[in-house]
């Protein structure tokens, strides 16, 4: 007995009678898809967790030293500023916390005569953000200064204690 295979339309038409369509898996409840959805998301994160680990760094740069300031009493304080000009470091040699009473106060005195406050202290370990339109004073020839205040800082807006730092800036 010879076999002969039906042709393509004759098994559409035993298909469309029997309704086997019913039977098939629909295709979110088929393994393949599962599997190809799960080694999709796998190689998502496996990249991306990589991206991570090995991405280069960018380097910050460092803050640059504009002044030291010195004193009598008190140990030396290296003020810094960051890199794009906004933060001002100081960074003292020994911890100094004034007194619940007292507090320090940051003066930048120009060049061309003059005071400006630019931040009252509790410690002289601080960083802080400089007002907007002082760092262009922030060039050689003018010098920071550190006076003892009033808590609160000086209530007359100008140096009301002694200068107990001073130093140059140097840009």
């Amino acid at each position: 007995m010879m076999e002969i295979q039906p042709s393509a339309g004759v098994w559409k038409r035993i298909e469309h009678d029997l309704e086997l369509a019913r039977y098939r898996t629909q295709w979110y409840r088929r393994v393949s898809f599962w599997r190809s959805w799960a080694v999709a998301v796998t190689a998502v994160l496996v990249f991306a967790i990589g991206f991570q680990t090995f991405k280069p760094e960018t380097a910050v740069p460092s803050p640059v030293e504009i002044a030291t300031l010195t004193g009598k009493e008190i140990a030396t304080v290296s003020a810094k500023l960051s890199a794009d000009g906004r933060t001002l470091e100081l960074l003292a040699a020994r911890p100094t916390i004034s007194s619940p009473d007292k507090s320090y106060e940051l003066w930048l005195l120009p060049a061309n005569g003059g005071a400006i406050s630019l931040a009252v202290l509790s410690s002289l370990d601080a960083r802080f953000t400089l007002p907007p339109g002082q760092v262009e004073r922030l060039r050689s020839g003018a010098k920071l200064a550190v006076t003892l205040e009033p808590a609160g800082g000086s209530p007359e807006g100008k140096a009301t204690g002694p200068v107990i730092l001073i130093g140059d800036v140097r840009t």
